[in-house]
């Protein structure tokens, strides 16, 4: 489910909120390397997670707020991710970016 109809589903409702995103709103993953980011809230108790369109190839967001899985392609991403429970909802912007594991120089030294 993308953010865009869980937000307009929401803001019918008019609920208010005070559930904010804590922590980090950036990455850095390699490409090819496992990697996983926790997203959280300032509320306890269940909150589900949306992610929008932007989130890259290889990577997935499940409901519980962890970005995760095996990036595939090198370059710098910005998306939106949605939480939602009994508090209200957030949205925040987040920038993620994807290195190359390494680079190979074939520039030799002698």
């Amino acid at each position: 489910m993308l953010i865009k109809p869980v937000l307009e589903q929401l803001e019918s409702r008019n609920m208010p909120s005070s559930l904010n995103f804590v922590g980090p709103t950036s990455a850095i993953f390699q490409v090819g390397q496992n990697s996983n980011f926790q997203f959280r809230v300032n509320t306890p108790g269940p909150t589900l997670f949306f992610p929008s369109d932007g989130i890259p190839n290889g990577l997935s967001l499940n409901n519980n707020g962890l970005l995760h899985g095996f990036p595939k392609k090198p370059g710098k991403y910005d998306f939106l991710v949605a939480a939602v429970n009994k508090e209200g909802t957030a949205v925040d912007h987040f920038s993620l970016v994807i290195k190359n594991l390494f680079s190979v120089s074939t520039r030799m030294f002698f």
